[in-house]
């Protein structure tokens, strides 16, 4: 007779090692049986009905299966999880979330989303696992993030070529008027006005250091088209032509130095006025900013310099 480790092989190791009593059962393992297999050490059982093969810690990808498992029919990887597995998020690689149909109980170490709104448009499998779309995705976490932050979500899906706008839009209008609407709508049009939004916390924090300060009318990660030449400035304020470039540690090695030195050149050939900031002293760099717009009258930028010709090598990619 056939042990139990190898007749549950093949499903645990398509789920990263996990299964179900229900998988077991499948395969002619009986509850008796399971529980001799789990007392002798050979796996453990995750959590009820769940049941993990083998002694190893568990990976991401297994924890991401148990959660899954005990969503029960119809559940699927979601939220940051969703989009940490479409290489969207690498920020959330360690995340754990599924979205489900039905109300379901609260899950140790995973988020569950419940959701009334989800149409078969909004799965995808990812090497058999049942995973959200990235665009349902973008709707379950719009309330956990800024316009700006899911404009850089929007921005890095487009790049790997996994977002469909026209999706998007459909799976907004069916999410009615869930937490976070607004903010992805206005971070669609960001997006499709060219700005590509902010990444990281301190990023996120000087932004909102400008808006507290009054400054208004900030673009964040937009390209400029100077003289044949493509860069993109972390910041752009549109009334006064002014970049803010926000450096981070590493900014004093000679190459980038270089770069930045050619990308104030252009802009100032360009009359747009420069101000670098430096990460770790932002208040001197919101100080800065604050005495240019005092000081200067408001000088629009043109609008020619945002508009990409057929062809620019980039310089800031």
């Amino acid at each position: 007779m056939e042990s139990v480790s190898s007749l549950i092989a093949p499903v645990a190791t398509r789920q990263a090692r996990a299964f179900t009593t229900a998988q077991a059962a499948a395969v002619g393992i009986d509850p008796d049986a399971l529980e001799r297999w789990v007392r002798a050490g050979h796996g453990r059982r995750a959590q009820r009905g769940i049941y993990v093969a083998g002694p190893e810690p568990d990976s991401i990808d297994t924890r991401r299966w148990i959660a899954v498992l005990a969503g029960g029919s119809g559940a699927m990887l979601g939220g940051l999880a969703a989009l940490s597995a479409w290489g969207i998020d690498p920020r959330s690689e360690s995340a754990v979330e599924i979205v489900v149909s039905r109300r379901t109980r609260a899950m140790h170490g995973a988020r569950v989303i419940h959701s009334r709104t989800l149409d078969p448009e909004d799965r995808k499998n990812i090497r058999g696992m049942p995973v959200s779309t990235v665009e349902r995705a973008l709707v379950d976490v719009a309330g956990r993030r800024t316009a700006e932050e899911l404009c850089k979500l929007i921005s890095e899906a487009a790049f790997r070529n996994r977002l469909n706008r026209a999706r998007l839009r459909r799976c907004i209008a069916r999410s009615g008027n869930r937490a976070g609407r607004v903010r992805l709508e206005r971070a669609l049009r960001l997006y499709e006005r060219g700005d590509r939004g902010v990444d990281s916390r301190k990023e996120r924090r000087f932004l909102a250091k400008l808006r507290r300060a009054g400054v208004r009318g900030i673009r964040t990660n937009v390209w400029l088209y100077l003289d044949g030449e493509r860069i993109r400035v972390d910041y752009l304020i549109e009334e006064w032509s002014l970049a803010i470039e926000f450096d981070p540690s590493g900014h004093e090695r000679p190459n980038v130095r270089r770069e930045d030195r050619l990308k104030t050149a252009l802009c100032a050939a360009n009359d747009i006025a420069v101000i670098r900031v430096d990460e770790d002293r932002p208040d001197e760099g919101l100080e800065a900013v604050l005495q240019h717009i005092a000081t200067n009258p408001p000088a629009p930028i043109d609008r020619a310099l945002l508009t990409p010709p057929r062809s620019r090598s980039p310089i800031g990619r």
